[in-house]
């Protein structure tokens, strides 16, 4: 997974999701949770960037339920913050502060 976010931040997208992929198959093979959420996550920020927002919010949401289902409202919380970005750049406005006012409520009762 490092790996695949040293690509993401130095601009090789396409190879970082190459590496997100591997994680994600890992973490499902040996059960690791924290892991998928956060490779979901990964996949979800590159979907995002390259401009896919659909599949984006798809990887997004199966991170926030894993969270949720390990109790991580925090961490669901940040992802859904990602989500409202997202909804953000394609100007669907009112469901990215649907997302915004979620995620806040998740962090204020954490």
């Amino acid at each position: 997974m490092e790996i695949g976010i040293l690509n993401y931040d130095w601009g090789n997208y396409d190879k970082s999701l190459s590496y997100f992929d591997k994680a994600l198959a890992m973490a499902k093979t040996y059960q690791l949770n924290n892991m998928e959420a956060t490779a979901n996550n990964y996949i979800g920020k590159y979907y995002h960037t390259i401009g896919k927002f659909s599949t984006s919010v798809e990887y997004y949401q199966r991170s926030i339920a894993i969270h949720e289902q390990l109790g991580n409202l925090q961490q669901s919380a940040s992802v859904l913050l990602s989500i409202g970005k997202t909804y953000m750049n394609e100007g669907n406005f009112h469901k990215a502060l649907a997302c915004y006012l979620d995620a806040y409520k998740k962090r204020r009762n954490y």
